[in-house]
């Protein structure tokens, strides 16, 4: 989906001037790891003026501490929005080049799939259900006990500086995305209740 990124930065209150745009979105919690992705976020900016812009949607009880070290960093290219409606959400995973997951711990990962849906790469940790689903095909897995700021970083720059290997991960993204959908997943939890435990709706001691 084509997205008038000006419009979207305007509707925000930024000014877009064309920079590649990394996006976080979910809740500000320290599982999330988006203290790692500041810290990722300062190696980048370092490297060139306003080639980057990172974008973290979301609120949550690390917000005040993230916004601490946001100014400790000195990041000037780097962006709180905030939680966003869901609508607003799908704008910005469309007007984004990369989605990225930080997680020390990630039980599944939905917005990972909103994210490829909308033809995003996705860049997370080897957390959780995640590796479950994802594979070096539409995305980029770092594990949690190496250095994750540092691999990301790098992953970050790599699908910067090659587009043809961004939009092959987007094709793939889209196509697990596709396997994921929401009549997939209600198809799979009637099949696990009815295996699972259909059998005690039939029981006396269930009435």
């Amino acid at each position: 989906e084509e997205v008038d990124r000006e419009a979207i930065f305007d509707s925000l209150g930024l000014l877009y001037r064309g920079e590649y745009i990394v996006l976080f979105a979910g809740k500000l919690a320290a599982f999330k790891g988006v203290d790692t992705l500041l810290r990722v976020a300062r190696r980048y900016e370092r490297l060139a003026e306003r080639e980057i812009i990172t974008l973290i949607a979301g609120d949550g009880e690390e917000r005040e501490r993230l916004s601490e070290l946001h100014k400790q960093l000195g990041l000037r290219n780097t962006f709180f929005l905030g939680n966003q409606k869901q609508d607003e959400l799908r704008r910005l995973y469309n007007a984004a080049d990369v989605f990225v997951m930080p997680s020390r711990r990630e039980p599944f990962g939905l917005v990972a799939l909103e994210a490829m849906a909308c033809g995003r790469p996705v860049l997370a940790t080897r957390s959780g259900g995640m590796p479950e689903y994802l594979d070096g095909s539409q995305a980029v897995l770092v594990d949690r006990d190496g250095n994750v700021a540092g691999q990301l970083s790098f992953a970050i720059r790599m699908l910067y500086e090659h587009p043809d290997l961004r939009a092959q991960m987007s094709t793939a993204g889209a196509k697990t995305a596709q396997r994921y959908s929401s009549a997939r997943f209600y198809d799979d939890f009637v099949r696990i209740v009815y295996d699972f435990g259909g059998h005690l709706w039939n029981s006396p001691s269930s009435v």
